[in-house]
């Protein structure tokens, strides 16, 4: 148990320094907290799933007394570029163990004569060749066969909100594989090994949204479908600061004092929500718009955030979730402006490496935020000032839904979506 708790904590500085280069930052040991906030960001773009300052503050400060929960190293290890936590302790232990072979052999070159070497590189190069025989005859048998034969849908227990229990009905009694697989979402940390004489396999969502299940055969995609968790208008959900809880959804109490949608410090208090907490607010608005975004269309609305007195770098994001993916356009409280990233279609921009500043303001005042969406190009006003252009290359899809991020508490006046023809389809003035 004590050489499983040293590898482990080996394994987590190794990710550390490997996560720390990929951010483009110093050093593991001098992160500041816009450090930490620019990783959490990061590795929510990349893998939709969102780690907590306090979280990542916890490993960097090597607090193993609470071990880091398996999806938070899963995401750390996707974003690093591997496929999941455990190929990632497999790879890195595996080069671990290979480094202190080659010094074995090295010595042992040392001590051996000439003769020797060639009767041992000989033996090495038979062993090799021997090893890639058996290795692709028993990869033989991973191809698939038959796979028009198999069967894929799915059914949800609640027709419109979360939490939503969804039930994936299959059959693959007739496939030719060695291993099956159902992939609820577009994240490899939701793949789960499914048992090829059965026929069912649920799960709880438990964030409204758009996602693709796939059925797969050893490692190829054999069925899709997709899954719209809806909601019945906006819903707002908080998010605490252990990324590891279950979300809590606001009932009521979403209206401000003006008439606008925001939740009030009140509702932080009945659910034990400290207000200088790291938490983040976040109000989904999931349906179908009417075949709404592939030929282009306008979204206008106002935001602004009453930042609590801890919050150095308060942070919106007004989110496009569309069928092939997620747009998103950032407000940031002015000096922040390297935390925040923009995407719009397959345009991306990080503030890092670019030039956000026009997305820098006064958040505690209200910002008012037009884009407007070709079929290849975009331009974003705010405050009726052109602030941002660009271009994209992939065909937009169908919008099935919007989500407007606060790392704090949050206001919005009015949201309104336009059609291609300048049409509205869809607007809320919440008063």
């Amino acid at each position: 148990m004590v050489k499983q708790t040293q590898d482990r904590k080996k394994l987590i500085e190794i990710i550390k320094q490997q996560i720390v280069s990929k951010a483009n930052l110093e050093s593991t040991g001098k992160l500041t907290q816009k450090d930490y906030e620019y990783i959490c960001f990061l590795v929510e773009e990349k893998t939709k799933i969102a780690l907590s300052v306090s979280t990542l503050k916890r490993i960097w400060k090597n607090d193993y007394e609470r071990i880091p929960h398996e999806s938070t190293l899963d995401a750390l290890a996707v974003f690093a570029g591997y496929e999941s936590w455990n190929k990632f302790k497999q790879q890195n232990t595996e080069g671990h163990l290979h480094q202190k072979l080659t010094q074995k052999r090295r010595r042992n070159q040392i001590i051996i004569s000439a003769k020797k070497k060639i009767f041992l590189s000989s033996t090495a190069l038979v062993a090799i060749l021997l090893l890639l025989f058996f290795f692709n005859r028993s990869n033989s048998g991973k191809t698939t066969g038959n796979t028009e034969t198999a069967s894929f849908s799915i059914n949800k227990t609640v027709s419109i909100g979360v939490p939503n229990t969804v039930v994936f009905n299959y059959d693959v009694t007739k496939v030719q594989a060695d291993s099956f697989f159902i992939q609820q979402s577009w994240k490899r940390q939701d793949r789960v090994k499914i048992d090829r004489n059965k026929h069912f396999l649920t799960d709880i969502y438990y964030y409204p949204g758009f996602h693709e299940a796939k059925l797969m055969a050893n490692k190829e995609i054999i069925k899709r479908e997709n899954i719209l968790i809806t909601t019945d208008g906006w819903l707002p959900i908080i998010s605490r600061s252990s990324d590891e809880g279950i979300p809590v959804y606001v009932r009521s109490g979403i209206q401000g004092d003006d008439g606008n949608m925001a939740i009030q410090e009140s509702v932080l208090q009945e659910f034990n929500i400290n207000r200088n907490d790291d938490f983040k607010v976040r109000f989904f608005n999931v349906q179908e718009f009417e075949d709404i975004g592939s030929k282009g269309y306008r979204l206008e609305t106002k935001i602004k955030i009453n930042p609590s007195t801890t919050n150095a770098c308060p942070v919106c994001y007004i989110s496009i979730m569309t069928k092939r993916g997620m747009s998103y356009i950032p407000f940031t409280q002015k000096g922040c402006e390297s935390n925040i990233g923009l995407k719009i279609s397959n345009d991306k921009h990080n503030g890092k490496v670019s030039d956000l500043s026009v997305f820098g303001c006064q958040l505690s005042e209200w910002q008012e935020l037009a884009l407007n969406v070709t079929d290849s190009s975009y331009t974003i006003h705010i405050n009726d000032n052109l602030s941002f252009q660009g271009l994209f290359s992939r065909p937009s899809a169908n919008i099935a839904g919007f989500v407007i991020f606060f790392n704090d508490l949050g206001e919005v006046d009015y949201f309104r979506l336009y059609d291609s023809n300048n049409r509205l389809v869809f607007g809320d003035e919440f008063n």
